[in-house]
């Protein structure tokens, strides 16, 4: 009440005598209470941070020393931090002050004094890529000297700064490795003899999730897992140079099947799998190739094959060397998630481009393996490919897509659905002077869909209605289902249509389809 009658009076608004009366008794019972300039009394929650106006009158703020000496002694000193109540301005001083907080952490690990909190926070700033270039070669020493319980405590912060240092790393004129490469694979090894938690996965709701490739990016061993092949790859090794010696151990060691930890660094050896197989064949196909065969409850080969199908590409030598695993990976596509879309691209390219040493039966076979989300992403990659292919249309669906259809593409209409039968109206209206013929390989498989006003956009606009009107109506007619939602522009197609072929009015397709447009007109 004192609120609101308040802010009638701060806003020239005459309150009645009644008014007045209430509002001098409740003020003079809280006489600390005022109006805030900034109306944040209108909110029932406020958030402010530093350089928001009144942000130091209502947070209680530490000030970090500017000497040396006495930065130590408050860094010596534990003050509770709770954000948002009381806080410091350490974060900024790392950033500004750089050589003074490295000097008086310095005095600290000559006493083997570490605090954890504040070196983690100095660690995440330094770790920034504009700040690492001038703080890596003054920080090192120091976490050499880290014992080993330190490091545990920090190793997330330790790993992201391996991470952001092995950007730095540029080829030597001599041949041999750099510094940075050198102190990687240093710290590498020690954070492999570490008892770093293996990871209880990363949770919805509560609930555990099959992630291992977000698992991998955020856990310690995939921060050095990553280092380790970036700053080597920044070397730049080329084909069938062997992994060096130097590197080898670290990468055998994370190949050991018996430590689960490690299985986050397979992961990411996984998605520079191409690489490390042009690098080092002999080595790639001896630690890495035999993981993708499914062994068990197959969570090793999963985890890999994610790591794969991450960010995948063909390289013909690879596939032809794990062909049997990659094209038995259809039966599990399920477990795959989201990585089961790149996988049935991977299926569909290989197919439209007939890979050497991949038979017509075996990726039939495969292809049919796949449950009803795997087949449409085959038909999504299909139409992908059909539309991308531009001015070789014509020669694409001849050469590409009509023999993948016809010799790949499963036999059996159980499995069709309205996103195949959409991903089949779509190519067929991509192909140019070839749409009747493409109808005609294509329509066992076309049923009504539930939303085909962009399949009725793309007649329209690919110029069959008016060039092959009884296959454009055909078409229509079998992707249009009572139930479809919204006609969109199909009074725009039939008009064409009748305009080109006057005869087709009195059939019966046009006239179901011309109902249905007038009972959907918006």
């Amino acid at each position: 009440m004192w609120l609101r009658l308040g802010k009638l009076i701060s806003a020239g608004i005459d309150l009645s005598v009644q008014a007045k009366k209430r509002f001098e008794q409740i003020a003079s019972k809280n006489a600390d209470w005022k109006i805030a300039e900034d109306e944040k009394d209108e909110f029932n929650f406020w958030m402010s941070g530093t350089g928001d106006p009144g942000y130091r009158e209502e947070h209680e703020i530490d000030q970090v020393p500017t000497t040396r000496d006495e930065l130590v002694k408050w860094l010596k000193q534990e003050r509770p931090r709770t954000f948002g109540t009381r806080e410091d301005e350490w974060r900024q001083a790392c950033s500004e002050r750089f050589d003074l907080v490295r000097e008086a952490l310095s005095d600290l690990a000559l006493e083997a004094i570490w605090p954890v909190e504040r070196w983690r926070e100095a660690l995440n700033v330094w770790s920034e890529p504009e700040k690492i270039s001038k703080t890596w070669r003054s920080l090192v020493p120091m976490i050499e000297v880290m014992s080993d319980d330190t490091l545990l405590k920090l190793i997330h912060s330790i790993t992201w700064f391996l991470r952001s240092l092995a950007k730095l790393s540029e080829p030597t004129t001599n041949g041999e490795h750099s510094e940075i490469t050198r102190i990687i694979v240093l710290f590498s090894n020690r954070v492999l003899d570490l008892p770093v938690n293996p990871g209880t996965g990363i949770r919805r709701n509560g609930e555990a999730l099959d992630e291992p490739v977000a698992e991998a990016i955020n856990h310690p061993i995939g921060h050095v897992a990553e280092a380790l092949l970036n700053t080597w790859f920044n070397e730049k090794p080329n084909d069938n140079d062997r992994i060096p010696l130097l590197i080898e151990p670290v990468l055998n060691r994370l190949c050991d099947l018996t430590v689960a930890r490690y299985r986050h660094g397979r992961v990411i050896l996984s998605s520079r799998l191409i690489a490390l197989f042009r690098i080092d064949r002999p080595w790639t196909v001896a630690q890495l190739l035999p993981l993708y065969t499914w062994v068990g409850d197959g969570s090793e080969a999963r985890s890999v094959w994610k790591g794969f199908l991450w960010t995948p590409r063909v390289y013909l030598p690879l596939f032809i060397a794990f062909k049997p695993a990659f094209l038995a990976l259809a039966y599990h596509y399920a477990v795959l998630g989201e990585h089961g879309r790149p996988y049935a691209g991977l299926l569909t390219y290989i197919g439209l481009n007939n890979l050497e040493g991949y038979s017509t039966v075996e990726l039939r076979t495969a292809v049919s393996s796949l449950p009803q989300d795997g087949l449409e992403r085959v038909g999504e990659a299909l139409w992908q490919g059909q539309e991308s292919a531009a001015q070789q249309r014509e020669v694409f669906w001849s050469n590409r897509v009509e023999p993948f259809w016809k010799s790949i593409w499963p036999k059996s209409r159980e499995k069709r659905s309205g996103n195949i039968s959409a991903a089949a109206a779509r190519v067929a209206l991509a192909t140019g002077s070839k749409f009747p013929e493409a109808l005609k390989t294509l329509e066992d498989w076309l049923v009504p869909v539930e939303f085909p006003s962009y399949i009725i956009t793309l007649a329209r606009n690919s110029g069959v209605c008016a060039a092959y009107p009884e296959q454009a109506l055909r078409l229509l007619n079998a992707v249009i289902g009572d139930d479809a939602r919204w006609a969109g522009e199909l009074g725009a197609c039939l008009e064409i249509i009748r305009n080109a072929r006057p005869r087709l009015v009195r059939s019966v397709s046009f006239e179901r389809l011309q109902i249905f447009s007038r009972r959907h007109v918006l």
